[in-house]
């Protein structure tokens, strides 16, 4: 009984290991393409999610706290080491509190509050320290409505993944042993 319970968390241990090294990896790949440096962010993210959902909220914050330390270590664009530190990565760990707030209105608010609160202490923190010079308050204005339909979109998509995956391709996985 002890052997299987060991295999068990080591087995948990090593997919958590190997998913953090895939994360950075996707990020670091989308972010020197410049081209989709946000989606890889949302796949990173993607990943705790997943990790959450099967092991629990110790695993995923054990694998955002990794994918976060080695982002910023190890990529070239700090900004995206940033997001996914601040948002991205730390959404899914807090996404079925968010969930919980009923009515449906209620947790859009406080979702996007949150998510635009976090984006907002960002954009004034770099720019205070990197970027002096003032821009365009429209420009800002529209980045941060397109950033709250993004943020939207991902959310959905992850209820939607996160169905898919217990519903079709768990039992799979751990009758592949896998899980």
């Amino acid at each position: 009984m002890k052997t299987e319970n060991r295999s068990r968390k080591t087995r948990r241990t090593a997919l958590c290991g190997i998913l953090s090294a895939v994360s950075v990896a996707i990020i670091y790949i989308a972010v020197i393409t410049d081209l989709f440096s946000y989606t890889g962010l949302c796949v990173a993210a993607l990943i705790v999610l997943f990790v959450k959902v099967e092991y629990g909220m110790g695993a995923a914050v054990s694998v955002y706290g990794v994918v976060s330390v080695l982002s910023l270590l190890i990529l070239p664009d700090k900004s995206a080491a940033v997001i996914y530190a601040a948002i991205a990565g730390l959404y899914p760990l807090f996404k079925s509190y968010f969930d919980m707030i009923r009515p449906a209105a209620l947790r859009w608010i406080s979702k996007l509050a949150a998510a635009n609160g976090i984006a907002a202490a960002i954009y004034f923190v770099g720019r205070a320290l990197f970027f002096p010079d003032a821009e365009s308050p429209l420009l800002v204005a529209a980045t941060f409505v397109l950033f709250s339909a993004v943020f939207v979109i991902c959310d959905l998509l992850f209820d939607k993944l996160t169905l898919i995956y217990t519903l079709k391709y768990r039992s799979v996985l751990k009758r592949r042993g896998i899980l």
